[in-house]
């Protein structure tokens, strides 16, 4: 598409870090870091039920790429089941993948109790909303998605029962994103994220890897000044994204559960390298994997992810 110029960017750049929550919305396949996480945002209403994950697993491949060998649905569930935090990358507009996703949240509960569900779906403001909530398990999904305030840019439809089961199985629900006042107030003056590694997480290589993602889901082969500057900053928000998502994962119960795009949950760029750096002089460190759900594992590496769960939506 070439360059777009101006405020015609700027304003659709803002608009979409406000109120999808979300700077870059990750990719189709990983290691080229340039298709939109989601393939658009639309209502699709079907709420993922155990039943009907059965025959899409069946179908599925979850591949360890450690050895680059396949594993059965019962030996995934018990590894997963080990660690700390599992960190769970997805398209947002999946189907397939949000009924596989309840099925291991359900899956890994049974094998040993869930200690919490994060969601980079729910912004921090809306934390008191969901411990109000908590304190009645009897509410309808109707109900749920009144009293926490869903953003309608996430589909309900899709995200509904993830949501519903901690609250009815008595674990913790935890948000992650930023508010829209953060990202407000980063956009006026942004801070980049501050390393404690040696910048481990804050690597120019890190944050090119993410700004020429941007601008290849934008399709922009160049930027004038004034976009380049929107876009270096919604580089500065991202990182900040990933930061207070390992933040959260460092703070909440364990074990717990990540449920992100995957550009977050890439190890390489993502909220695994921040949770490396905020660990850095800790002598306990809290362990964990991360599982990409891709519809095509390409060439996905341990560099990416530590297993890829291959899913097709159709």
């Amino acid at each position: 598409m070439g360059v777009i110029t101006g405020k015609s960017f700027y304003k659709m750049m803002v608009m979409g870090v406000l109120m999808i929550g979300t700077t870059i919305i990750s990719t189709t396949t990983f290691a080229k870091v340039s298709i939109l996480e989601t393939k658009s945002l639309t209502a699709v209403s079907s709420p993922p039920a155990t039943k009907m994950a059965n025959p899409l697993l069946a179908n599925s491949q979850i591949i360890d790429l450690a050895n680059q060998k396949t594993i059965t649905a019962q030996q995934f569930v018990q590894q997963l089941a080990l660690q700390d935090y599992v960190i769970l990358g997805e398209y947002h507009d999946s189907k397939a993948q949000h009924q596989l996703a309840y099925w291991l949240l359900a899956a890994l509960d049974k094998q040993r109790p869930q200690g919490s569900l994060l969601l980079e779906m729910l912004t921090v403001a809306q934390q008191p909303l969901v411990d109000d909530v908590a304190q009645n398990h009897a509410v309808t999904l109707a109900e749920l998605n009144k009293s926490l305030q869903w953003q309608p840019a996430w589909d309900w439809g899709l995200y509904g029962n993830i949501v519903q089961h901690p609250i009815n199985h008595g674990y913790d629900l935890v948000a992650t994103n930023l508010s829209k006042s953060e990202v407000s107030a980063l956009l006026q003056n942004t801070q980049p994220v501050q390393s404690i590694s040696a910048n481990a997480s804050t690597t120019e290589e890190i944050k090119s890897t993410i700004r020429n993602s941007i601008m290849a889901n934008h399709h922009l082969d160049s930027a004038s000044d004034e976009d380049m500057a929107m876009i270096n900053r919604m580089v500065e928000i991202q990182q900040h994204r990933d930061r207070r998502m390992a933040e959260k994962i460092l703070g909440a119960a364990t074990p717990s559960l990540l449920l992100t795009g995957n550009f977050h949950a890439q190890k390489s760029v993502g909220v695994p390298v921040h949770l490396s750096d905020l660990q850095y002089e800790q002598p306990h460190k809290k362990q964990g994997v991360v599982v990409m759900m891709v519809a095509d594992i390409d060439d996905l590496t341990t560099k990416d992810a530590d297993y890829v769960w291959v899913i097709n939506d159709e």
